[in-house]
């Protein structure tokens, strides 16, 4: 998934130095009009992001929900084998902790590049210097400001979006089910 959204990330990129070419062409009289160009890609862009998230929606709604209760779990038994004074196992369950922890994290942290990277392209043809196109085109852009307004986004079986608070809500959660653990065990 983190190169399916660093591939993403990487056409998003390209699309914002053709928006400053655009710019450029226009400012020295080249009449090289790129916003077809920009806007085909763009659409492009979104559809690859949209397949993908809907190929990984399932992938992303599992890995999030068994990884808050695998580490919930994890934190118990961690829990139990310190009181046991059990070293191995402690070391065991802390290690299979912070592995699950990682690879939620980096999870979450492609999802919330994806959604920063289609951000920084809406800004990107907000702030244009629509002043130095042609006037035909900078009535154009309002298509893609549009269409920018909407980054493409991962979803966890179209829940929740992955991102990084999700990842902070599965800390949480993992945490509060601990103290149910706990306190049922008690």
């Amino acid at each position: 998934m983190s190169t399916f959204v660093g591939h993403a990330r990487g056409m998003l990129q390209i699309q914002m130095a053709l928006l400053e070419d655009m710019v450029v062409n226009a400012k020295n009289n080249k009449e090289k009009s790129l916003l077809p160009l920009i806007v085909s890609n763009h659409v492009g862009i979104l559809t690859y992001a949209k397949r993908v998230a809907y190929a990984m929606q399932e992938i992303c709604f599992l890995e999030v929900t068994t990884t808050t209760l695998l580490i919930c779990t994890m934190e118990y038994l961690s829990i139990m084998a310190w009181r046991d004074v059990d070293l191995i196992a402690l070391g065991t369950y802390v290690g299979s902790w912070i592995s699950m922890t990682l690879n939620m994290f980096i999870i979450c942290y492609a999802g919330d590049l994806l959604v920063e990277e289609g951000e920084k392209f809406g800004e990107a043809t907000y702030n244009i210097e629509w002043y130095n196109l042609p006037e035909k085109k900078a009535q154009d852009l309002i298509i893609l400001i549009g269409i920018s307004r909407y980054p493409p986004k991962l979803m966890g079986g179209k829940i929740f979006e992955i991102s990084i608070d999700t990842f902070s809500s599965v800390i949480r959660s993992s945490f509060v089910y601990l103290n149910l653990c706990q306190t049922v065990a008690e």
